[in-house]
C-alpha cells in the first residue's frame, strides 16, 4: 500500500472511530502514528499507522457497547486488528 494511501485510510480511521466510540483519542506517540483512547480505568484501543497500512490493538473496556462498535468499525472497514484479552489467553495455554 502506497504511504499516501496508508495516511488516508489512517485519517479517515480516526475521524469514524472517534464517532463510534464517542470521545476523541487521549494520546499519541511523539510522531503520531499511535492514537490511544482511554476508558475509567485503562488505555483500551489503540490505533496505529505502519508502512504496510492501519492496524488497531483492543483491549478490554468499561464500556462493552463502546468496544464491540470499535470491533466492528475495524471488521467493515477492513482495519487489522487484535483482541488483547485472546492473544493473553493463547499466551497462558501454551505457557
Amino acid at each position: 500500500m502506497a504511504k499516501e494511501e496508508v495516511f488516508s485510510k489512517f485519517i479517515w480511521a480516526i475521524g469514524g472511530l472517534t464517532e463510534v466510540i464517542g470521545q476523541m483519542h487521549c494520546s499519541t506517540t511523539n510522531e503520531a502514528t499511535a492514537l490511544h483512547w482511554h476508558d475509567d480505568e485503562n488505555y483500551w484501543f489503540t490505533l496505529e499507522m505502519r508502512e504496510d497500512g492501519v492496524y488497531a490493538e483492543i483491549d478490554d473496556s468499561t464500556d462493552a457497547k463502546t468496544m464491540y462498535a470499535a470491533i466492528g468499525y475495524c471488521q467493515y472497514h477492513g482495519i487489522s486488528y487484535s483482541l488483547i484479552w485472546q492473544d493473553y489467553r493463547k499466551e497462558k495455554s501454551n505457557g
